[in-house]
């Protein structure tokens, strides 16, 4: 089988057998990847299989991306910003309103033009009425079931009258929407949820007084983290499959996917994750730590967009805000063991968000090459 990364590293990997056969797989560096999160002996054995998988099968994914990318949004070519909370993503809802003004597109962008922020679907086209869809732009913590019913809605009224109807389903299910989603490694994703979604909001509301992530004990927090809930109803768990999964709607059970073995939710985790690691690749990769290669990547892939963007200078609604009560979080508490039990249980809950983590900054790598 092919090495995802190149003629030099390929070396055999023998995963384990699935029923009657034995799974191979790829290079040493893809299954380094893929080891480091999928290891732990209490995981569920299937996790291994879907991400080596996913891996294996990039090169086929990205190959063509310029052709598909080239060009701005408009007829026949949905664009869409799926914001990851916590990762950068509201500077970039802002770039994206500038760069859709500049091209003179219509844009839906919840939090702008009178959206409110709780926003996560577009607007159902029967509200609009007939006509040529309004916007060909859409950016914001919107789930991707919502969308996807969405533009199916508007491409069956902009072909109505125009083509059998076997033609029109099957020319929507080759037209898949341009997206960009950017990634946080999670264990700072998570503290920054908590400290702004879960202690600043709840204090400014004056609802609790939670403590800070980094003052909690390891006990506490796992207690917490897949049971708390903002006052907005979200948690601070597996967030690529909130947003890129089809259980995404449901938060009480993202916030709980547990992959491990005696899970009531693996299945459900599995199956997530699946979905998350096949979207990914249709879309152009951001990383919040990597903001030199996110910008080379938009302007090789997004131009339009890479214009109105400068993840440098531009930083909007950051984790530590308001935050905390002594003015600053203390410098030097990742280096602490305390830390590392903290973010072990961030990593025992966000399996998910974990590989995709891995999974995203190796499409990043491999689009910027493309």
């Amino acid at each position: 089988m092919a090495s995802v990364f190149g003629k030099n590293d390929s070396l055999p990997f023998t995963l384990g057998r699935r029923g009657s056969r034995t799974t191979r797989c790829c290079s040493s560096e893809t299954m380094n990847y893929v080891k480091n999160v999928t290891n732990h002996k209490m995981l569920h054995h299937e996790l291994r299989h879907i991400a080596a998988a996913a891996f294996v099968s990039l090169p086929d994914k990205i190959s063509g991306i310029q052709s598909k990318y080239k060009g701005i949004p408009g007829p026949g070519r949905l664009f869409v910003f799926w914001h990851q909370r916590k990762a950068g993503g509201s500077t970039m809802r802002k770039a994206l309103l500038d760069a859709a003004q500049n091209i003179s597109m219509g844009a839906f962008i919840p939090c702008y033009n009178g959206t409110a922020c709780d926003t996560y679907a577009p607007p159902d086209p029967s509200i609009i009425g007939y006509g040529m869809r309004p916007y060909y732009i859409l950016g914001g913590h919107l789930y991707r079931s919502y969308v996807e019913r969405w533009d199916w809605l508007w491409h069956i009224r902009e072909n109505e009258g125009n083509h059998p109807f076997s033609q029109v389903a099957q020319g929507h299910a080759d037209a898949a929407p341009l997206c960009f989603t950017q990634l946080r490694e999670p264990v700072s994703r998570v503290e920054s949820c908590w400290n702004y979604r879960m202690v600043a909001g709840q204090r400014r509301n004056q609802l609790t007084n939670l403590p800070l992530f980094h003052e909690m004990e390891e006990h506490e927090l796992d207690r917490l983290l897949p049971n708390m809930f903002s006052m907005w109803g979200e948690g601070c768990n597996n967030e690529a499959a909130r947003v890129l999964s089809s259980v995404g709607m449901d938060d009480a059970r993202v916030n709980r996917l547990n992959l491990s073995k005696a899970s009531p939710m693996v299945t459900v985790g599995l199956g997530a994750l699946h979905e998350v690691l096949h979207e990914l690749p249709k879309c152009i990769i951001g990383v919040l730590e990597r903001c030199e290669d996110t910008m080379a990547n938009l302007r090789a892939h997004l131009p339009w967009l890479a214009r109105a963007y400068d993840c440098n200078t531009q930083v909007m609604n950051t984790g530590a805000m308001f935050l905390p009560r002594n003015g600053s979080l203390p410098p030097d508490r990742k280096q602490t063991p305390h830390w590392a039990r903290l973010a072990a249980v961030v990593h025992r809950h966000n399996v998910v968000d974990e590989v995709a983590y891995r999974f995203a900054n190796k499409i990043l790598d491999m689009q910027l090459g493309a």
